[in-house]
């Protein structure tokens, strides 16, 4: 018992040692993801906290775009974490003005590189590259027509760049993304198909009705036969008649002997 107790001790003591560790993160609340991250990281390395407040404002300054959380690095990351944010703002909102607070040249340029191929993508203008320099300006329209012929299937695109590797890549890319040539011919031979079976079973149901009312003329007829051959009624024979009403013919015999005696 004496042992388990220790043991327990031991870990709320380990507990209250770990948590302690913990620091308050500006900006950062106590039930985000990005704190949550902090604290696995701290639990992870033990001592480590200063990287993983580091890590963590590096991750949140990235997801979040907030240039505030760059200050919290070290000295020789700040200007590279706000200039990705920059960038990212500027392709975005299509904001070349961002672009411009970047000092490098080269990330400059690539930057305005990138919003000016979105913005030509958006209007589906190529001529909005040729506000770049250039080799920019050259760069902007492949990506544009590149972009083009994957959104829309068009190899016509594809054809209008000037980089031939670029060009077949695009080229190739359209065509495992359209029916090739073959597939239209087999569709129409299938539509062909389709009529004929259509038209025959047009033909088969005419067929079918016509035998039909062939069928019931016959039977009709057949009726009509029977009817017709059966044998007239024959007269009732005079003497049947006679022998049906014996008291009339007497009356009117003895009628007429009454006659001939007067």
């Amino acid at each position: 018992m004496k042992l388990i107790a220790i043991i327990i001790v031991i870990g709320i003591i380990m507990t209250f040692s770990i948590s302690a560790q913990y620091e308050t993160l500006a900006g950062i609340p106590a039930d985000s993801p990005d704190y949550s991250n902090y604290i696995t990281c701290v639990d992870s390395c033990g001592q480590c906290e200063t990287s993983c407040k580091a890590n963590t404002y590096r991750m949140a300054a990235e997801t979040q775009n907030k240039e505030e959380f760059c200050n919290y690095l070290p000295e020789a990351e700040k200007q590279l974490c706000k200039e990705r944010i920059y960038m990212t703002k500027a392709i975005t909102e299509k904001d070349s003005a961002e672009c411009q607070k970047i000092t490098n040249e080269n990330e400059k340029q690539g930057c305005l590189l990138n919003v000016q191929t979105e913005k030509a993508i958006a209007d589906g203008n190529e001529a909005e590259c040729n506000s770049l320099e250039a080799d920019f300006a050259e760069n902007c329209k492949m990506a544009f027509n590149q972009r083009m012929a994957m959104q829309t299937g068009d190899r016509s695109y594809c054809e209008k760049i000037t980089d031939e590797n670029a060009k077949e890549s695009c080229i190739s890319t359209v065509a495992m993304m359209t029916p090739s040539a073959e597939i239209p011919a087999a569709t129409e031979e299938n539509s062909a198909e389709s009529g004929l079976l259509s038209k025959n079973k047009s033909l088969i149901i005419y067929g079918i009705i016509i035998l039909g009312v062939i069928i019931i003329a016959v039977i009709a007829i057949v009726i009509i036969k029977k009817i017709g051959g059966k044998k007239p009624l024959q007269p009732i024979p005079l003497m049947v008649q006679q022998q049906k009403f014996p008291p009339l013919v007497m009356q009117q015999n003895s009628q007429m002997q009454q006659g001939d005696k007067k």
